[in-house]
């Protein structure tokens, strides 16, 4: 049986846990909404006395944690046992790679930006900044965020079909499993910081329970 190296899959996890922790640094705030249209992210924490020396950690957390993530995630495709799926797994999560930097980058300037305007000028002009940048964020992030969700996909796609050198109750552990039931437990708690918190890790704790269970292959 061909498996990924141990290396790689200690990367992965590596990665998602410094983006992980970037995530908490964003998301432990107040979580009541700020208005509509404005960036999708945004909560009434992000305003005055948000520590935005947090935000600087977390972007120096996504720097650092992108090569890593960036390995382990190429590197899945040695699990792959079809030549073909083989390519398209390595293309799709590389892709991913990318695009998880741009999520995590997108949604630090955006509250960077909501937090100094809010701090220095006015709640009200922040607002309205966070519903201008949204106009040019929106469509980046959507992109990005459909091409995390499709690599998701795709590795159950290949599990299912017994393409992988996993057994096929491997399902389980894959990303988006873990994304939706991290979603199941946000939606169930009350609003409160910890909710923040559970919506901002969702995709991190989904990559970082499919590295650890391949560590038991």
């Amino acid at each position: 049986m061909i498996c990924m190296d141990s290396k790689y899959i200690i990367c992965g996890l590596i990665g998602s846990i410094l983006f992980l922790i970037g995530d908490v640094l964003l998301g432990w705030v107040d979580y009541t909404p700020v208005g509509k249209k404005t960036f999708f992210y945004i909560s009434s924490g992000h305003g005055k006395g948000y520590k935005r020396s947090k935000i600087a950690v977390t972007m120096i957390l996504a720097t650092l944690g992108i090569p890593f993530l960036y390995l382990g995630m190429v590197c899945c495709k040695e699990i792959i046992t079809n030549n073909m799926w083989k390519d398209i797994i390595s293309f799709f999560f590389a892709l991913t790679s990318i695009a998880w930097f741009i999520i995590h980058i997108g949604v630090a300037l955006n509250v960077h930006m909501y937090s100094w305007i809010a701090e220095n000028i006015s709640e009200k002009k922040a607002i309205e900044a966070s519903r201008e940048t949204n106009k040019i964020f929106s469509i980046m992030m959507i992109i990005a965020y459909i091409i995390v969700f499709a690599s998701f996909a795709l590795i159950i796609f290949v599990l299912a079909n017994g393409w992988t050198t996993l057994p096929k109750h491997y399902v389980v552990f894959t990303p988006l499993v873990g994304t939706v039931l991290v979603g199941i437990v946000e939606k169930i708690l009350p609003k409160s910081k910890v909710r923040k918190v559970a919506g901002t890790i969702q995709l991190n704790t989904g990559l970082i329970i499919w590295f650890g269970s391949l560590l038991f292959v």
